[in-house]
């Protein structure tokens, strides 16, 4: 999840930490430990115009909140925990402690995020974590629940967090590397006050650096087969669904594994690696291997349960799980499908015998053909349950489990249809909104870009509706929009939202959508990539010079497409060219077949452009030889005051023909365009 989208929902967090304690030998009791370890790595990082700027060896740590992202600042820190705790040993406490140097008058909440990724301090930045490498997302790449603590302006004073559940997640081996590393925020409203200086790892002062306070007792015992760690109880959202990530586990046994996965919503999954196995047909009172979560529940309520997973080689001997709960009961009250045993309702990724498996896919209870919805879940009683998966055939991965009782109670989900939603997210709708929504259907797909301007017309005058009503009259399947802005000074509202529900409004269609700012910042300038195909992938990159590309995945006649929306440097050639660069080499990462629509603010006879012609078709001049392009009187293809905008298929996209290209007329009785751009349609036929 960004980390914008985090510190947004801070205040709504629900639900306690606990700590699971489930193992199959209680181990014996052994003397704790208290280890006091000074930080090894630390930096500020800070966004806007100082996203690239290095403050790795300076004497202090600062945290702001601001809306001018310029002003915004960050702290990332490091602690060796690999060489100095034992592997899987029992974290009791673990305390990180900042010394406030300094800073203005005003008491400030501030969060403790952990981070899974390392990063060099001579190197990190908001935009990069080493030499490089960016962070996945600008402003530092966070995993799980925030901690959170007040600081005060006083000098000397510290500022103490609880993060016993994220060092137990380090020295469980679950990011891989054992350093614990955290990002130090100030989830607050945007205040000049908020600025507040701390002692790093330069600091004169030694008694004064930023230290991680450590109890231990001895490694759990190698008899053990369960992996216990503290956690939060997930709690429903506003809608009352559950959603449940490898983030949540409290507890795995046997071969169960967190795992990176770049084609997981939140970018892990929880893996049975395929040995194999034989099937189990029946679940296990005392299973080997298995994984559990904890979560809210509300009795006698109606819930849906959904899977998204992946089968190993995409094999059907791969795709499926006994799903079991510990206060599960049917419909008229009695107990059913209970932790402990052998009782449990079966979750198959491949809907029926022959249904066949592609990809990620969304899968209920259900079984024996598409869009069969299985049995509903009942809870006994309110409140806390624990949801045990355990292994009916190996190999296969689990992105996320939802539990519905309203939105996606009757609502199919099925195969690789998108997901629901996988977090609080402002900036992405992959969602179908009601069960009425309905995918397009055949072989040729309409991808429209325009570059709105900030949503303003030719002679600055604000009007979405007016250009929402252009794309409709288009009839695009996807739409590429560039200076789109999420709560800045122009019109100060979210763009990509209300553009979706315009299109609704207009088409009669669902609109799912991703936004990519330019700077990684939550309210910002960016590029929009809109659908009436449901998405199934998205992603983010942001290049060099304050610019970036958004990324999505559908579906159109059985095969994947991977669309990208992008606007380059208008002021140097040399700038664009190394975008070029960025931008090829992060969408040649991504499957066939592949469309890239974007501002490249240069005509196409310039020096640059043969970088995007060596490996993609221009659609428009691809048309225009064809005889297939259309204009209007007068025009020949000009975006703009030349042909600036472009649509660019894939040397590789086998199974795409371009079908035709055209540009649109938007001006009105006084010739006065929707935009100063023109929108530019392709159409393609999927084979």
């Amino acid at each position: 999840m960004v980390l914008n989208e985090r510190i947004g929902w801070l205040g709504a967090l629900r639900g306690g930490i606990v700590l699971g304690v489930l193992a199959w030998f209680a181990p014996a009791a052994v003397a704790q430990t208290t280890t006091n370890l000074v930080v090894v790595k630390d930096a500020t990082i800070r966004g806007g115009s100082y996203a690239t700027t290095q403050h790795g060896r300076e004497q202090i740590l600062v945290t702001r909140k601001s809306d001018d992202l310029d002003l915004e600042r960050r702290s990332v820190l490091t602690f060796d925990t690999e060489t100095t705790l034992p592997a899987n040993t029992q974290i009791q406490s673990a305390t990180l402690v900042l010394t406030v140097r300094g800073g203005n008058n005003e008491v400030r909440q501030l969060a403790a995020y952990s981070v899974p990724v390392s990063f060099e301090n001579e190197d990190v930045t908001w935009r990069q974590r080493r030499a490089g490498l960016n962070w996945s997302h600008a402003g530092g790449d966070i995993t799980g629940s925030p901690v959170t603590a007040p600081v005060s302006p006083t000098v000397g004073s510290q500022v103490s967090f609880n993060v016993t559940s994220m060092v137990q997640r380090v020295v469980n081996g679950d990011y891989g590397s054992r350093y614990a590393r955290f990002l130090v925020a100030d989830p607050g409203s945007s205040s000049r006050d908020s600025y507040r200086e701390y002692h790093s790892l330069e600091s004169g002062t030694a008694s004064a650096r930023p230290r991680l306070i450590v109890t231990y007792g001895s490694a759990t015992s190698t008899t053990s087969s369960t992996t216990s760690s503290t956690t939060s109880v997930v709690s429903a959202d506003a809608a009352g669904d559950l959603t449940l990530t490898p983030e949540n586990v409290t507890a795995r046994a046997g071969k169960w594994a967190i795992e990176n996965n770049s084609g997981a919503l939140s970018g892990k999954v929880i893996r049975h690696p395929d040995a194999g196995m034989a099937k189990i047909d029946t679940a296990a009172a005392s299973p080997a291997n298995y994984f559990e979560m904890q979560f809210q529940a509300v009795a006698g309520t109606p819930y849906r349960i959904w899977l998204r997973g992946r089968a190993d080689k995409d094999h059907w001997a791969n795709d499926s799980v006994h799903v079991q709960f510990s206060g599960s009961v049917t419909k008229s009250g009695s107990a059913t499908w209970r932790i402990g045993t052998t009782s449990s309702t079966v979750i198959n990724l491949e809907e029926c015998n022959g249904c066949g498996l592609t990809g990620w896919a969304w899968e209920d209870n259900g079984w024996g053909g598409r869009n069969v919805l299985g049995p509903e879940i009942f809870f006994a009683t309110t409140g806390r349950q624990t949801i045990r998966v355990q292994t009916r055939e190996d190999g296969l991965a689990v992105d996320r489990i939802v539990l519905s009782p309203s939105t996606y109670l009757t609502t199919s989900l099925g195969g690789t249809s998108s997901s629901p939603p996988p977090s609080s997210s402002t900036t992405s709708s992959t969602e179908p909104e009601s069960s009425t929504s309905t995918s397009p259907s055949g072989s040729t797909l309409r991808f429209l870009h325009w570059n709105i301007q900030h949503g303003t017309t030719a002679a600055g005058a604000y009007d979405l509706d007016l250009q929402a009503s252009w794309i409709a009259k288009t009839n695009p399947d996807v739409v590429s929009l560039n200076e789109v802005e999420r709560f800045t000074s122009w019109g100060n509202e979210d763009q990509p939202a209300r553009f979706a529900a315009l299109l609704k409004q207009k088409t009669g269609k669902h609109w799912y959508y991703h936004f990519a700012s330019r700077s990684g910042a939550d309210k910002a300038q960016g590029n929009l990539l809109l659908s009436t195909y449901p998405i199934e992938g998205k992603g983010s990159l942001l290049l060099s010079h304050n610019r970036s590309v958004a990324h999505i995945r559908i579906t159109v006649n059985g095969r994947h497409v991977s669309l990208f929306s992008t606007h380059l440097d208008h002021e140097s050639g040399s700038r664009r060219a190394t975008q070029m660069e960025e931008l090829k080499k992060w969408v040649t990462g991504f499957p066939e077949q592949r469309v890239v629509a974007g501002d490249f603010n240069t005509w196409p006879t310039a020096g640059e452009i043969p970088r995007m012609t060596g490996t993609y078709v221009d659609v428009w001049a691809e048309a225009d030889k064809a005889g297939t392009a259309v204009a209007f009187s007068g025009n020949t293809g000009q975006t703009r005051n030349s042909r600036i905008d472009y649509i660019f298929l894939s040397h590789g996209a086998s199974r795409t023909a371009i079908k035709g290209a055209r540009v649109f007329d938007t001006r009105d009785s006084k010739g006065v365009m929707a935009s100063d751009h023109r929108p530019l349609l392709g159409t393609f036929e999927v084979k």
